[in-house]
């Protein structure tokens, strides 16, 4: 399965969002799974893309000063591990 991701958060240190749909439960992971996500301006903010369980897809900033700029992300699992 694979989820991809483009978003722009406020410049909050902890600032995230969550996706309005979530996994399909025959697609969702057992456990969460994330990757880091790339800051259009090639800094070195650092952004997460996770999928949880319940399907939650989610978007956030990792700490550090934050960062008002785009991030996108791409992320795959393999169903039923």
């Amino acid at each position: 399965m694979a989820v991809n991701a483009s978003v722009k958060f406020g410049d909050g240190s902890w600032d995230s969002l969550n996706c309005p749909y979530t996994v399909p439960d025959d697609l969702r992971p057992k456990k969460e799974v994330g990757v880091p996500m790339l800051v259009s301006n090639g800094g070195s903010h650092t952004g997460l893309l996770a999928v949880n369980p319940s399907g939650l897809i989610r978007a956030a900033n990792m700490g550090s000063s934050g960062s008002n700029d785009n991030r996108v992300g791409y992320l795959t699992w393999f169903v039923g591990v």
